[in-house]
């Protein structure tokens, strides 16, 4: 069971820096494919990359020393303000294809959206070395 469990957390790791390389090499064809293969899982992995490095910068800017009650509010609100943001891009980029004639439905757009998140993700990371 144990070895199962595991054996499916490594695979789903790979297809999702399969997923990352073949956006970074063949992008047009990677869209495609995460857009039919649906998948909300590598959203919630780039969620959980977002939430590290959002937490990396708010210790950055405010300090070890300071309390770790405003640290966690600061981290709160900056998380929240991504989350919210992100959902309403996605819900107007579905609302606007749904206008258009498109057929996709959100968790295409969802997984394909959050795609996007990851240069920006390396560039924040980044420049805040």
């Amino acid at each position: 069971m144990l070895v199962t469990l595991s054996l499916t957390v490594v695979k789903l790791f790979l297809d999702f820096i399969n997923d990352v390389w073949g956006m970074l090499n063949q992008p047009y064809k990677t869209t495609r494919e995460v857009a039919i293969k649906k998948p909300l899982l590598p959203a919630c992995i780039i969620g959980l990359l977002i939430w590290i490095y959002l937490s990396f910068a708010v210790v950055v800017k405010f300090g070890l020393h300071t309390e770790p009650l405003f640290l966690t509010s600061n981290l709160g609100r900056l998380f929240y303000a991504v989350v919210v943001t992100f959902l309403i891009i996605s819900i107007s980029i579905y609302t606007a294809s749904r206008f258009f004639g498109g057929r996709g439905q959100m968790r295409s757009v969802i997984s394909v959206w959050s795609f996007s998140y990851i240069p920006t993700l390396l560039w924040f990371f980044i420049t805040t070395i």
